[in-house]
């Protein structure tokens, strides 16, 4: 069991690591993604400049940064060293992370095959809600289910959930999505 260096995450994982009798790792890379400027702000110019730049990440542009923040390719190599981690543990068929709700979905969107932007964008994560997701740093990743709700395959078309096509960029809708900066 893995979990983020805020006390929030470690207070997660620890009535499930108590009952498994299991030490919790606690690793930076697997903390909230870095809202830099924008940091402690609820307006909805700055919530909806948090999202459509994280969202932008696992749509390709990587290189677009938060102000004062991190960029796409800093926070997935974070996220995806823990990841890498956690499955190439010896003797551990099931691994937890306990990490933050815009961080899960941006990897999810970035690294899971079957998880689009616009699915990840749309399908926020309440506190705890849990990402189940199967495969390896070598084959890849697929979604299994998104806060108890089996993902939708990707199609031929590269579109899942019946929404638009491909993996978009999502829209100024977003601003009323749960995760923010103060997250």
């Amino acid at each position: 069991m893995y979990a983020s260096t805020l006390t929030r995450t470690q207070l997660t994982a620890a009535p499930l690591a108590a009952e498994r009798g299991i030490e919790v790792r606690i690793r930076d890379g697997i903390r909230e993604l870095s809202a830099g400027d924008l940091e402690m702000r609820a307006d909805e110019a700055a919530v909806r400049q948090f999202l459509t730049t994280v969202f932008a990440w696992p749509a390709g542009d990587l290189a677009r940064r938060v102000p004062g923040g991190e960029d796409g390719t800093e926070a997935l190599a974070r996220f995806d060293a823990v990841v890498a981690e956690a499955a190439e543990s010896e003797g551990h068929g099931t691994v937890a992370l306990v990490s933050h709700g815009a961080a899960i979905r941006v990897w999810a969107a970035a690294r899971a095959g079957n998880v689009t932007v616009d699915f990840a964008a749309r399908h926020g994560l309440d506190n705890t809600g849990v990402v189940v997701v199967e495969g390896s740093t070598d084959s890849g990743w697929t979604a299994l289910s998104w806060a108890g709700t089996v993902v939708p395959e990707v199609t031929a078309s590269g579109a899942a959930d019946g929404g638009p096509a491909g993996r978009t960029l999502p829209g100024p809708e977003l601003g009323t999505a749960p995760d923010h900066p103060t997250t």
